[in-house]
């Protein structure tokens, strides 16, 4: 899953793909998961490295798209913030290890 451009959110529509930094597993996304969000909305870059462990079938999002989704659904909006909250604290915990 390249293109690595910090633009672009991922939404896993099937298949399984493992999250790491460094050799460390942070967790594993599948349907309905999503992958991305921080980069974008901070403007930095990727915290995680996103590797397909099966066949995967995505829907890929730019920053328009994604906007008009976040604008439209708020169940949407809530349930991104949340899993970046809870990404936020697995970082946290990490570092303080």
């Amino acid at each position: 899953m390249s293109p690595r451009d910090d633009r672009t959110r991922w939404l896993v529509l099937g298949g399984e793909a493992l999250v790491t930094r460094g050799r460390t597993r942070l967790s594993t996304l599948g349907p309905g998961d999503f992958f991305g969000e921080l980069a974008f909305l901070d403007g930095s870059t990727r915290t995680a490295t996103v590797a397909a462990r099966t066949d995967m079938r995505v829907m890929i999002l730019g920053p328009r798209e994604f906007d008009g989704i976040v604008e439209r659904e708020p169940a949407i909006a809530k349930r991104l913030l949340a899993t970046m909250a809870r990404r936020i604290r697995q970082n946290e915990r990490e570092v303080n290890l």
